[in-house]
Formats: structure tokens, C-alpha cells, sequence
């Protein structure tokens, strides 16, 4: 009964589930977040077991971009590591 009545309620908001963090095409999820540009749907990280995350901010962005992204301007192999920890 429950599920009929979801089926038939109209919505403009949207969001998908994953069960892990990381990137799903152009956005990345954390625990507590995600971060994307032209995202259409709302990413949710769900899974089976609840647990503590240990993702925090450490520094600046102008920090970041003064002592490691300032070396990865044109160079595609220094770029590859950076765009992974942002």
C-alpha cells in the first residue's frame, strides 16, 4: 500500500541513493555532503550499516592552490592527483 501511494506522488525534487563515497559522474559524495556542478537529482550516500567518517577540512583553498595546485598548471599527469582529492 505504501509503495502505490509513492508511485503516485508527483514531485519536482529528486534524489538518487548510492552506497558509496566517491564520484558518480559529475559529483562527489561524502558521508555528510556532496559537490557537484549542474546537478539534476540530489546524491544521498545510503548504506546498510551507519559509521564514522573521518573526512575533515584541513587548511585553506588559498592554501591549497598556492602549494599544490600551483604545480599542476599544465601538466596532465599532476593533474590527475589533485582532481582526485578535491
Amino acid at each position: 500500500m505504501f509503495n502505490s501511494f509513492l508511485i503516485q506522488v508527483k514531485s519536482p525534487n529528486r534524489a538518487r541513493a548510492t552506497q558509496r563515497v566517491g564520484w558518480h559522474s559529475n559529483s562527489f559524495v561524502m558521508p555528510d555532503d556532496c559537490f557537484g556542478v549542474g546537478r539534476r537529482d540530489t546524491l544521498l550516500l545510503q548504506s546498510v550499516t551507519a559509521h564514522e567518517h573521518f573526512f575533515r577540512r584541513s587548511g585553506t583553498l588559498a592554501s591549497w592552490q598556492q602549494n599544490v595546485a600551483c604545480y599542476a598548471s599544465g601538466n596532465k599527469r599532476h593533474c590527475l592527483g589533485p582532481a582526485q582529492t578535491e
